[in-house]
């Protein structure tokens, strides 16, 4: 009986030390996977922080540099709006635009009013638009206008004139305001005017027909080297002159 007391004695001992023993090894476990936890958390805040001080700062690098662009963009603006007004003081200019490249190239893209004629009576160039500039003898191969011409004609002839191409108004060499009459010399149409071409041609035309100069070339073509009057105002015919 004392022999089995003593074995329940030693058997309680030895269970007390492994459960202490395993109370101990959960309490050291226990602080290692705290102390893990704390590590992890730490470094997450830390990284968390890193993070946010990259991100700032890259936040701002990006402030900057917009705020350096927008300054440079500011200053090109003026620069280009400089030169915008200062090309726009000539007549002759209806638009300008300026772009510039990556390649650091500066393309300047300017529209131009054409010159139609000279007005040999006042000795100034006529612009499709209707405006007048000073005749400085600048500009050469522009057809004369020899008489007057009532102003809303004239402003329709030359705005008319400004559609067609240069190679067609520069083979003028004269333009007479020639309102065709009746035989009681009445006026029939106002708007009338007789053109003398490079090549020895006289051409009648009025303000509506005056798109059609643009087949002058291939109607000359269907002359066969006939030369004489051509009557673009009423119909299309050759009033052949010998």
């Amino acid at each position: 009986m004392k022999q089995l007391i003593k074995t329940l004695q030693q058997d309680e001992n030895s269970n007390k030390f492994y459960y202490d023993k395993m109370l101990k090894d959960f309490e050291l476990e226990s602080r290692y996977n705290a102390m893990v936890r704390s590590v992890r958390n730490k470094w997450h805040n830390e990284s968390l922080k890193y993070i946010h001080r990259v991100h700032d700062m890259k936040e701002k690098k990006e402030e900057n540099y917009i705020n350096r662009m927008r300054k440079l963009q500011k200053i090109y603006d003026d620069k280009d709006n400089k030169i915008k007004n200062k090309l726009k003081e000539n007549k002759l200019i209806t638009d300008v635009s300026i772009k510039r490249t990556l390649k650091f190239q500066v393309i300047i893209t300017v529209n131009e009013q054409k010159i139609i004629c000279l007005d040999k009576g006042n000795n100034v160039l006529m612009l499709a638009n209707g405006e007048k500039i000073d005749n400085n003898n600048e500009y050469l191969g522009i057809p004369t206008l020899i008489n007057y011409t009532k102003d809303d004609v004239l402003k329709k002839f030359l705005e008319e004139m400004g559609k067609l191409d240069y190679e067609i108004i520069e083979s003028i060499s004269e333009i007479e305001y020639s309102p065709s009459k009746n035989e009681k010399e009445e006026i029939v149409d106002e708007t009338r005017f007789l053109l003398k071409m490079n090549d020895g041609n006289l051409v009648y035309i009025n303000n509506s027909k005056l798109s059609s100069l643009k087949y002058y070339q291939k109607i000359v073509a269907s002359l066969n080297d006939k030369k004489g009057i051509l009557h673009l105002d009423s119909g299309s015919y050759l009033e052949e002159v010998k």
